[in-house]
């Protein structure tokens, strides 16, 4: 089961009981305000308990004034120098109590106590690659092995070539000829912004700093690429990625309340983000 991408205007859209939510993933300027009241009554026919908005800053007071909450950030994200926003409205006031607040809470302060800085020693694996067409059944086998659930059908092989030709680049490492760990690029090039995501790692590769190094690589590239913001939304619920976004210099942005339906179950996702070109 997946959720729908669908167009509401000129503006991109992801709804479906999986996630059980509307998520505005790109409004266009000439839809707001009138898609603020549609995306509502989208909601409330099919039964969703929340509305997620990714939007600009300068957006901010007309769904502030729809009931919506400012729950992350991203600075400087817009090529205007714009911050961009995630903002929810909770339909069900279950769905706005986090589930697990004291599992987030310890590892929060876990993530906390660490230092940045984290140095990636490259001969440890072999060298990172972009994925090619011909990757994609083993990728969409080991999104299926690694994750019980995913917001998006990751485990598509089509999926994986639709974005590959659109805006994601793919990279992956191996062991021994076999894929063993995954990651992807969504680029957003009108604004030289891209989300850091689909990280993925075979569980006897784990605990080796082998994520950090995908990341490290991936960075490289996208600076090589002209990216000038970084971000990414990892599980609140998984300290281990999250140590290495901090660790990698990546700052707190926020916390989407019970966001996700990921490895199994809705989860909420925290944002971190990162300066890579001024």
């Amino acid at each position: 089961m997946t959720d729908t991408v669908t167009t509401m205007g000129r503006s991109i859209v992801q709804h479906g009981p999986l996630n059980n939510r509307a998520y505005l993933m790109s409004p266009h300027p000439e839809d707001v305000p009138w898609i603020v009241e549609k995306l509502y009554k989208l909601a409330s026919t099919k039964g969703y308990s929340k509305i997620l908005a990714r939007i600009p800053a300068s957006m901010e007071r007309i769904f502030l004034e729809a009931r919506y909450v400012r729950e992350a950030v991203v600075p400087g994200y817009l090529i205007s120098g714009e911050a961009l926003l995630f903002v929810s409205r909770f339909l069900r006031k279950a769905r706005g109590r986090e589930n697990y607040p004291d599992r987030v809470a310890q590892n929060f302060a876990l993530i906390e106590k660490h230092t940045r800085h984290h140095h990636v020693r490259r001969s440890d694996f072999s060298a990172i690659r972009l994925c090619k067409k011909n990757d994609r059944v083993e990728m969409a086998q080991l999104f299926r092995q690694v994750f019980a659930s995913y917001p998006f059908p990751v485990d598509d092989p089509d999926y994986l070539t639709h974005t590959m030709a659109s805006h994601t680049r793919y990279y992956c490492t191996t062991e021994n000829g076999r894929i063993v760990g995954v990651c992807a690029s969504e680029m957003d090039t009108d604004n030289l912004a891209v989300e850091m995501t689909d990280f993925a790692v075979v569980p006897e590769m784990r605990g080796r700093g082998l994520a950090a190094y995908l990341l490290a690589e991936m960075e490289r590239d996208m600076c090589s690429r002209g990216m000038r913001t970084a971000f990414t939304i990892a599980r609140t619920l998984s300290p281990g990625m999250n140590l290495i976004f901090k660790q990698m210099n990546y700052s707190w942005g926020g916390t989407l309340v019970n966001n996700t339906h990921i490895s199994g179950g809705i989860e909420s996702m925290w944002v971190w983000h990162k300066r890579l070109k001024k």
